[in-house]
């Protein structure tokens, strides 16, 4: 029997299809467009924005400070 991908499982691969790279100035629009599950709301935008969270900060927030070691920096 095949199961169904969760909203994570689905949010994770459409952000993994985008072309972002870090400290690309575009990146909140095309997260923004890349939206898959409708309506933004309850739990599928939900777990869409913890998402996105973890790719804008990779993107852009963390350049703006040197990485800690563990994320592979010299701090």
């Amino acid at each position: 029997m095949r199961r169904e991908k969760s909203w994570r499982q689905r949010a994770v691969e459409v952000l993994d299809a985008l072309e972002i790279e870090r400290g690309d100035p575009d990146v909140k629009a095309k997260i923004f467009d890349a939206y898959p599950f409708g309506a933004r709301e309850y739990t599928p935008y939900k777990t869409w924005l913890e998402e996105c969270h973890r790719i804008y900060w990779w993107a852009y927030k963390a350049r703006q400070k040197p990485l800690p070691k563990w994320l592979g920096g010299e701090e």
